[in-house]
Parts: structure tokens; sequence; C-alpha cells
């Protein structure tokens, strides 16, 4: 549901943004780059880390430039006469806009699907999360309160690209430029990363029986799940297609990321969740990364999210997509699951999930059986 939703607003923007610029049609631009985006992660794993670093690193380099030049003045357009308060929001009102803010930081766990590919996971993981959070909310604060100097409040809300307005506003054609290049940055960081992690989340649903044996298929050169990277694609490409069709405005790409929180935040609960009863019923096992202050992080986070879900599904529209969408997917579950002999209801002991990732692990074909359970044990 995230990636169609949250993958096919974000080449929108960057296509609209791409527009703005050369005045090439915003749907023309967002296939060039779905094309790109797909040949890199065909190719595997090491050409994405590369175009992944470059391209992130200069996008919120140049989104937090932007926002600390604009909060100099210096050489900038005459800002506004009357400047805008911190927040035109009481804190109630801030409150009921978490849940669409959230979008901002959801997607900082899809670095987990390539622990197996990065140097120890258990620390580097979840550093590499936290500073992406803290990096994006200092880094939009900084532009948030740089922009909202030149522009009014009421012109950003009624654009599908404001920050673009903004940008341009507060530095004339060269933000214009600047600030479609971030977009288009923005969108290609973000549609990659869905096309290297989600294919490996399906890869390992598959090896474990969850479903069709074709997403465990890896290509035998590039060792990439090829099936896995066009199905995501076909989702990017469902939401691409119905907004080429019914005219992506700012309701329309609003509407998408509220639907992308609301279900994502789901996913947030039932992880928080699985903590404590993995906790419980495994107290001893071995954990490169143990959640600090537990279980106190997973309970005021369940609560968060059912907040913001809740606030998300004051839009009857937004509650009735996801209702469909959760509906198809139970459905699917509950049909391939009875299909393929399995009970619905079963809980999978550690060990077996452990004796599964030793069954997949290349290392296996490489190393000696001793040395591979060293590894995943480290």
């Amino acid at each position: 549901m995230l990636v169609g939703t949250d993958g096919g607003t974000n080449m929108i923007v960057g296509g609209q943004s791409l527009e703005a610029l050369t005045g090439i049609p915003w749907y023309v631009c967002v296939s060039v780059i779905l094309i790109f985006l797909v040949l890199v992660n065909l190719m595997g794993v090491a050409v994405f880390g590369k175009v992944q670093s470059v391209l992130a690193i200069g996008m919120m380099t140049l989104l937090g430039v932007l926002g600390l030049w604009g909060l100099t003045g210096i050489g900038t357009m005459e800002p506004l006469a009357v400047q805008p308060p911190f927040s035109p929001l009481s804190w109630q009102e801030q409150a009921g806009t978490l849940g669409l803010a959230i979008w901002l930081f959801i997607g900082m766990e899809f670095v987990a699907p390539l622990a197996e590919e990065v140097k120890n996971p258990g620390r580097t993981i979840p550093i590499a999360m936290l500073f992406g959070c803290f990096t994006i909310w200092l880094v939009d604060l900084f532009f948030g309160l740089g922009v909202t100097k030149y522009i009014a409040l009421d012109v950003l809300a009624q654009s599908t690209i404001p920050h673009v307005a903004g940008a341009e506003a507060m530095l004339g054609k060269p933000g214009l430029v600047i600030m479609s290049i971030v977009s288009i940055l923005a969108a290609v960081t973000t549609c990659d990363t869905y096309l290297v992690a989600v294919p490996r989340m399906l890869y390992g649903l598959s090896k474990e029986g969850l479903l069709p044996k074709v997403f465990a298929w890896l290509h035998p050169k590039t060792r990439t799940p090829w099936y896995g990277i066009f199905f995501v694609v076909g989702l990017i490409l469902i939401v691409l297609v119905y907004a080429f069709v019914n005219n992506a405005n700012i309701d329309f790409v609003t509407m998408m990321i509220a639907v992308a929180c609301g279900t994502w935040l789901m996913s947030y609960m039932i992880t928080q969740i699985d903590v404590i009863v993995l906790r419980i019923k495994y107290p001893d096992a071995v954990r490169p990364f143990k959640t600090p202050l537990y279980p106190i992080p997973q309970i005021v986070g369940i609560i968060a999210c059912m907040y913001m879900i809740y606030t998300q599904y004051q839009d009857p529209r937004v509650l009735t997509i996801s209702l469909y969408v959760i509906a198809a997917i139970i459905l699917f579950g509950i049909i391939y699951l009875k299909a393929t002999g399995q009970k619905l209801f079963e809980p999978v002991p550690l060990e077996k999930v452990y004796d599964g990732i030793r069954k997949r692990s290349e290392l296996d074909t490489a190393i000696g059986g001793h040395e591979s359970d060293a590894k995943l044990s480290s």
C-alpha cells in the first residue's frame, strides 16, 4: 500500500517539478526516471548503494543550504511585509496533523532488509535510522522557516509542489531550479529505496512459503530479485496511471499521502507488538540490538500510531481506500495459506526462522556450516 501511494506520489511531485523547470510533461519525466531506476536495481545492490548515497547526500545538502540561505536574507527576494507566525495552528490542531507529518519519516526502516549486505548491522542500522530521522527533521525545519518568510501560507497550501513555489518566491528563477533538482532527487531516492527494499521483503516472504515462489527467484549473475522489482514497479504504475487519468492535483496528492501514512502506521503497530511478544516469549534470545527502556518506547509508539491513524481516517475517502486494500490483502492471505496447506494462526518458532535464514543464506555455498552459524549469530 505504501509503495503504490507514497512511491507514486513522490514520482508525481518530482515529475511536476521537472515539468515546471523544463516544460516537459510530468508523466514523460516520470517514465524516464522509472526506467532508469529499474535498470539500476536490476544490476545489483552495489550499484544501488553508490547511486543512492550520492543522490541522498546531494538532496539533503541542497535542502539544508536553501533553508539557511532564506533565514539569512542575503541575496534573496523581498520578504513578506507581514511575517507569518511560527505556526498558525494551536497545539491541539498541530497534534491533529501528526498523521500527515509522519510522511517525512516513513521508510526510515527500509534499510533493515539490507541487513545481510551491511557491515555490523546490529550497530549500523539503528544508528543510520536515528541519524536519518534527526537529519530529516533538522533540514525540513530550516527549510520551512526559510521559505515561509517569502510566500503566503495559503498559496503554499494550494500547490502540488509547495516547496518549489516557496524556493522560487525566495530566490526567483535560481530557487526554482535548485528546488526542482531537490524534488527530482527526492523522487528518485524514494522510488529507488522501494525498488531495493521491498523486493527483498517479498523474497524473504516467498522463502518462508508466504508468497508464490516466483518472488524467490534471483538473477544468476546480479543476484537481484527481478520479479519482485517488476512487481513494485507495477504498484507504482497503478497510482501514476490513476493520477494521469484523474489529474494529479493537490487534493489527490494529499489523499494518497494520507492513505500511505494510515496503512503504514498499522505495520508499525504490528512491529511494536511483535517486539513485546518476542521479548516475552524468548527472553534469552541473542539480540545484536535491544530497545532501550523496554517496553516504554513500544507502548508509547503503539498509542501514538493509533492516534495518528485516527486523524487520517477523518477523511472518508482515505478510510474507504484503505479498507478496500486491507480487505484484499486479508482475502489473498487466507486463500493462499489455505491453498498451500498452511494454518492461519500458527506461531512460527524462532528456531525455525533462524533455520530458514541459514538455508537461504548464500554464505552456505561458500563456507562451512559452523562458520555460517557463527556469522548468523554475530
